[in-house]
């Protein structure tokens, strides 16, 4: 089971943000810059958490083309609050954007 399910993940962003009068077309490209947004985040935080160590071996990892569950084992084990942090970094991401709509 993933951090978060994107589609709770997606319909929070909307309801969080007002984004449900937009027409589809305007609220699809704003979810889809705050999902490559926050993403990157995710990553970020989840490289610092891993250390310079870690991340080799998650390099190492990825040249064998794992699968998306191989990959979220890993951070899992290593990162053993992943889940929580993952959804931290998404709160914290959504109310930032509130804050600055205001």
């Amino acid at each position: 089971m993933s951090a978060i399910d994107p589609l709770q993940l997606r319909q929070t962003i909307i309801q969080e943000l007002g984004l449900g009068s937009l027409p589809t077309d305007k609220r699809e490209e704003i979810l889809e810059k705050i999902a490559e947004i926050l993403l990157k985040q995710i990553f970020l935080t989840t490289m610092d958490r891993l250390g310079d160590a870690g991340v080799c071996v998650y390099e190492k990892l990825l040249d064998s083309n794992p699968s998306v569950e191989v990959v979220e084992g890993f951070l899992k084990a290593r990162i053993p609050d992943y889940d929580a942090m993952v959804k931290s970094e998404a709160d914290l991401y959504i109310q930032n954007l509130k804050r600055q709509m205001r």
